[in-house]
Formats: structure tokens, sequence, C-alpha cells
């Protein structure tokens, strides 16, 4: 009789914890159902760390623009969900344009744009107000990418870099406008926009044939040139005019 009756207990304590623990499942389960995920505007800019680059990088979202924000969106198929941050801007039209304004000096730019699938064109590109001769060159080519084999993949819509020499130096605090104009592409969507000062031609040049130098000496080591020595030194010397 007692065996029954402790057992009887046992059975209704262990019954009562178990529809407790049930009832508090039941009650995290909804909790965590109910709370639908919400996408979030986080910049990259926002996270500290990362390499050291020599270019300046612009959201297009932080800009002024008359063009239309989009995102942000995290939903496979759409612009937004592959910009940076979640978040661009689409330039629909003539007339509708995004301004940098720059915090370090640059002569150069190279833009992350998206285009309409089959589209390419121009935009057309200002600097204080002047529009310069030079005009980005876009297309959709290399944006639009098919998953069919993935089961229910959706197509990417990636972005595409555009460069432009901006033929002159823009100083911190100048305004770099992408517009586009008459005979541009009919609809873009900026992403984000890299501004740098680049070094001129001759730069450039020489400073390949040191690297070419440097190249064959590691690649043929002779003892009068040994990579780092004294014989280096020289040649590289001569090759830079010094």
């Amino acid at each position: 009789m007692n065996t029954r009756r402790h057992t009887s207990a046992w059975l209704a304590s262990a019954t009562a914890a178990a529809l407790a623990a049930g009832g508090l499942a039941v009650a995290m389960t909804t909790q965590t159902a109910s709370a639908a995920p919400t996408a979030q505007a986080v910049s990259p800019f926002a996270v500290s760390g990362g390499a050291t680059v020599p270019f300046t990088e612009y959201e297009a979202e932080a800009a002024a623009t008359n063009g239309s924000p989009v995102g942000p969106d995290y939903t496979q198929s759409t612009v937004a969900s592959e910009a940076s941050g979640r978040r661009a801007v689409t330039l629909g039209g003539q007339g509708k344009y995004v301004e940098f304004t720059l915090s370090k000096p640059a002569n150069a730019v190279d833009v992350a744009a998206n285009l309409p699938r089959g589209a390419s064109g121009t935009v057309s590109v200002y600097v204080n107000g002047t529009r310069i001769a030079g005009k980005l060159a876009v297309t959709s080519q290399y944006s639009y990418v098919d998953t069919g084999w993935i089961a229910g993949a959706k197509t990417h819509h990636f972005f595409d870099d555009s460069r432009l020499l901006l033929g002159q130096d823009v100083a911190a605090g100048g305004k770099v406008k992408l517009q586009l104009d008459a005979g541009d592409t009919g609809s873009a969507t900026v992403d984000v926009a890299d501004f740098e000062q680049v070094a001129g031609a001759a730069a450039r040049r020489r400073a390949g044939r040191v690297r070419r130098l440097r190249s064959a000496l590691l690649r043929h080591p002779r003892p009068a040139r040994a990579p780092g020595g004294a014989g280096e030194r020289v040649a590289v010397a001569q090759v830079q005019g010094t």
C-alpha cells in the first residue's frame, strides 16, 4: 500500500515535471517562432580591422543622391542582397545621380554597379559640378549567374567593377558625381565607389621594370646579384635611374 502510494506520488511528480517542461518548451518554441528575423543595415565600415589598402571606399547609400535606395535585403536574387551592407542606390533614368564627397585626395575611381540583364552603356562623371570627358563603361555581362543545378536556387545579381582616371587631382572635400545623362545606360544600381590617388604612367612603368628585374634575379640568381645583395641593389638602382 505504501509502495503504491510512493509510486503514485512519484508518477504524479514526474508527470507534472514533464508537463511543466513541455509547457516551457512549447512557450519557448512559440516565442522563437513568433520572432521574425529582420534585415539589419550593417555597413562594412562599421567593422574594425582588415587590410591596409591604398583607396578610400564610399557607400552609395551614404552619399548625396536623388536615386532610389534599395535594401537592406537578404533575399537571394535581389540586387540589394549582393550589395555591401545589403544596401545600394538605383539610378533609374536620366538626371539621376549619386555624388560622393572625398575625404582624401584622388585622381581615379572604381565603381561597383549592377545593370539590368542584357544592358550595357556608360555613366557620366562630374568633378565639382563639371562633366569630365571620360565616362564609366558599364555592362551586365558578368553580373548574372544562374545555378540551376541547385534546387530552389535563383539567379544571382552581382556587381561589376568599372574604373576611370579622372584626369585631374581632386582634393579632399571635392565632389565626384555619377549621373545618367542622355546617351548613357537607362538604369544602374551603384553599391560602392573606391577613390584612389594613383601614380603616373611613368612611375607605374618604372615600378613594373623593377618588379620584372627582381623576378628575373630570383629565377636566375647569380653570386654577383644574389637576391637582396649589393649586385641586385645596384641593378635595381640602375633601372630606377638613381
